[in-house]
């Protein structure tokens, strides 16, 4: 058909027109399919992972998020004993020079006049539990039995404990031990709290 030439301006505009508005048709649908295909492809991506994590262990154990099984055994609490941590690093460090032989194989100051004698674990176990001390500064006093050395369960009640504790407060009889000195750096603290925790829990051998 043959048009005027005032119109055909007119028609290639509407036609260039109509065939961008068909290519965003036909572009839009398919762009929103491809991003609805996508976000389709997260959310499954996204539960399936969800879903692996959530997914309880069958043995039924806790994952390693560090909660003790009880069925483990732990240190904690366990009950100290006087061969391995107090007469070792404690007596044999520091209290063996006056309560055991001297070098010329003589009784030391504390076994001598202190009359308690720890010159081996065994010697220094028998020699604590449950006796009295002995010497001139705290056995014998007016006739009457010297403080207990140690009372299984009780270290306030036990003349080794508050011998120790003496440069902290003073002792019922005698001086601080050891006679040498307190304990530097520290030390001392640190044999008080060990020697009250183990007579507390029973002075076990």
């Amino acid at each position: 058909m043959n048009l005027p030439h005032y119109f055909r301006p007119t028609l290639v505009l509407l036609v260039s027109t109509l065939g961008c508005s068909s290519s965003s048709a036909t572009d839009g649908p398919a762009d929103a399919s491809s991003s609805d295909s996508h976000v389709q492809e997260q959310a499954d991506s996204s539960s399936g992972g969800s879903d692996a994590s959530s997914t309880p262990d069958s043995s039924g154990t806790p994952d390693s998020s560090g909660t003790p099984d009880s069925s483990e055994p732990t240190d904690a609490g366990a009950a100290l004993s006087f061969g391995t941590d107090i007469y070792g690093p404690i007596i044999h460090e520091h209290c063996i020079f006056c309560h055991g032989p001297t070098q010329d194989g003589g009784p030391g100051t504390g076994e001598e006049f202190g009359k308690l004698d720890m010159s081996s674990a065994d010697a220094g176990y028998a020699n604590l539990m449950n006796v009295a001390a002995g010497g001139n500064a705290c056995g014998d006093i007016d006739g009457s039995p010297g403080p207990v050395r140690v009372v299984p369960g009780n270290a306030s009640a036990s003349l080794l404990y508050l011998k120790v504790n003496g440069y902290t407060t003073a002792p019922p009889c005698g001086s601080p031990m050891p006679k040498s000195g307190e304990i530097a750096d520290g030390g001392q603290a640190i044999v008080v709290a060990k020697i009250q925790e183990w007579i507390d829990q029973g002075a076990n051998p």
